[in-house]
C-alpha cells in the first residue's frame, strides 16, 4: 500500500483537497471563520484542478485526480456527520 502524501505534494488537485482537509480541522477546533472561508477558497481550487484534468485524457484518471476526488468526498461525508 503506497501513502497518498507524495501524490498530495505533486499535484494541484489533491493538493488543495489536503489543505480543505486541514482548514475544517482548524475550524472545528478553534470554531474561526477564517479557517472555513479557507476551506472552501480550497474546495473551489481542487474542483478547478480536477476539471482541468479531466479534460486531458492523459490526466483524466490518475492517482493525483482518485486522490484530490477522496479528499472531497471524505470532507463531504465527515460534514454530514457532523
Amino acid at each position: 500500500m503506497t501513502s497518498v502524501v507524495p501524490t498530495s505534494l505533486s499535484d494541484p488537485a489533491p493538493f488543495h483537497g489536503l489543505l480543505l482537509s486541514a482548514a475544517f480541522y482548524m475550524f472545528q477546533a478553534t470554531g474561526d471563520f477564517k479557517w472555513a472561508q479557507m476551506g472552501i477558497m480550497h474546495l473551489g481550487a481542487a474542483i478547478r484542478a480536477i476539471n482541468e484534468s479531466l479534460n486531458d485524457p492523459n490526466k483524466a484518471v490518475t492517482n493525483a485526480n482518485i486522490t484530490g476526488v477522496m479528499y472531497m468526498i471524505a470532507f463531504e461525508v465527515r460534514d454530514r456527520l457532523l
